[in-house]
This record gives structure tokens, C-alpha cells and sequence, in this order.
């Protein structure tokens, strides 16, 4: 049985493959999960605002202004929620702290007033002595049908 480290972050695929009665076996690498992509982004109109979160770190842009950039931390969720109902991202760097918090919607979509897309959650974001709020999704959470991802 062939072993592969952690640093390693492959995952070695086998599959058959059978084409005109000729089988064919094949063996395709796939790499580990990606630093880069976005688990939950959130935004907001009045003003424009938005937040990505990736495991290499959380960005809060709005328009006319430079992005601040976080540490990636993991969701917190609430109190005896599950963590696809609501979760708390802590947004905390040398200068700023503030938190973005994303509540699964009652009324089954969060709509951000500007164009028909539908998000599972609602945001808001605290930092910097202001609130704003607006519409979130989760990646990392089953796709409900026909919701903006």
C-alpha cells in the first residue's frame, strides 16, 4: 500500500475507462484542497462592500477605498446553532479587529437590492467603529437551488 505525507496533499485517482470494448486504466493526480479558494464571501450596497474568506486569509474591500487584509481564522458559531445556521468569522490584524457574522436567512434567501441574486445568509460586518450589512454565501455548505454563488 503506497503511503503519501500530508505535505505531500495528493491524492492518487484510479479509474477504468472503457471505450469500443478496450478498457483502459488510468491514474490521475489531484492535488490537496486550495489555499486560494474563496469558503464564504459577503457583500453589501450603500456603500459597496465586500468580504472574501480563504483559508489564506479574509479581505474587506469597498469601493474608493484600499482592502484590509486578515488572517484567515476559522468560524465560530453560535450558541447552539450549527454552524450552516450562523457563523462568526474574527476579522483581527495589527491594527483592526471586527467581526463578520453570517445568519442563514428565515425567509429563505437574502436579496442584496441591487440585482435578482439569492444568498443563504445575511452579513454584517463590524470594523472600524461602523456597521454594514447585506447578503452572504458559504462554500463550504450544500448548495440550496437556486442560490447566487
Amino acid at each position: 500500500m503506497m503511503r503519501f505525507t500530508q505535505a505531500a496533499r495528493s491524492v492518487l485517482l484510479m479509474g477504468t475507462i472503457v471505450a469500443s470494448g478496450v478498457a483502459a486504466t488510468t491514474l490521475v493526480a489531484h492535488g490537496g484542497p486550495d489555499d486560494s479558494a474563496v469558503l464564504a464571501k459577503a457583500s453589501g450596497t450603500e456603500p459597496f462592500w465586500h468580504v472574501n474568506v480563504t483559508r489564506q486569509g479574509i479581505e474587506y474591500s469597498a469601493l474608493g477605498a484600499d482592502p484590509i487584509k486578515f488572517p484567515y481564522s476559522a468560524p465560530v458559531k453560535a450558541q447552539s446553532r450549527p454552524l450552516s445556521a450562523a457563523r462568526i468569522y474574527r476579522l483581527k490584524n495589527k491594527s483592526t479587529y471586527g467581526l463578520l457574522i453570517m445568519n442563514k436567512t428565515s425567509t429563505g434567501f437574502c436579496n442584496d437590492g441591487m440585482s435578482d441574486n439569492k444568498y443563504p445568509f445575511t452579513s454584517t460586518v463590524i470594523l472600524q467603529g461602523k456597521v454594514y450589512v447585506g447578503c452572504a454565501s458559504s462554500f463550504e455548505d450544500p448548495m440550496v437551488p437556486g442560490e447566487n454563488r
